[in-house]
């Protein structure tokens, strides 16, 4: 499922009882990209993510936080 918001942050992903689940992609409308794994609309699991400054992480998180092992 592919999903723009009204503020023209894009997401696209599945989705489990009305929360991000899975494997997806989520782009905030200021230039940030997440892509990896979700579980119930939190960043869980493995992914990458970009900023708009040229920083980037990837590796684990944990409740939408980085976690474990990971390269910033």
């Amino acid at each position: 499922m592919f999903e723009i918001y009204q503020n023209g942050n894009k997401y696209s992903c599945h989705y489990k009882h009305g929360k991000a689940h899975g494997k997806g992609v989520y782009s905030w409308n200021n230039g940030e990209i997440y892509d990896g794994e979700w579980q119930k609309g939190l960043k869980h699991g493995h992914g990458l993510w970009q900023g708009t400054n040229g920083d980037s992480y990837v590796g684990e998180w944990y409740h939408s936080k980085a976690n474990g092992f990971g390269v910033h």
